[in-house]
């Protein structure tokens, strides 16, 4: 590769080539990348808008799953969940976005590097802390300030 052409690789195109070898070798069925947009912050939690295009490596199509948001506590809680996906074809790129209020505090990790804990339910899973782990990758920085 070219130096010139290298330089016009994007850091989105780069995760996204990369996402799916990570979680190949992380033995993981889902993965993708997220973006946080469209912050506002009140006195004890933060409205945020949480865009992702998750990739369905589970090897099967999956019908009437969803992405549920949990807190990074050592025993995690739910904070939302996006809404319910009908169909989530095999190794397709689905992308989702919904708005959550979530605590300061939790915001602030975010902030600090840490990735939001999104688990994916499949729809026999009726507990939601059974649901499986997705692979994330941040494509882009919030303003830390308000919207």
């Amino acid at each position: 590769m070219s130096c010139a052409f290298a330089r016009f690789i994007t850091p989105a195109v780069l995760i996204s080539c990369l996402v799916p070898a990570i979680a190949a070798e992380r033995g993981r069925s889902f993965a993708g990348t997220y973006r946080l947009s469209s912050v506002t912050k009140s006195e004890d939690s933060v409205q945020v808008t949480v865009t992702v295009s998750l990739r369905n490596f589970s090897g099967a199509d999956i019908h009437g799953g969803s992405v549920i948001l949990f807190d990074s506590s050592a025993n995690p809680s739910v904070l939302g969940k996006f809404s319910s996906i009908k169909l989530f074809e095999n190794s397709h790129v689905l992308k989702i976005s919904h708005v959550f209020s979530i605590p300061n505090e939790e915001y602030v990790l975010w902030l600090k590097g840490r990735n939001p804990v999104l688990r994916f339910q499949l729809p026999e899973t009726t507990d939601p802390a059974m649901a499986e782990a997705i692979d994330l990758q941040q494509v882009s920085t919030v303003n830390p300030g308000t919207n």
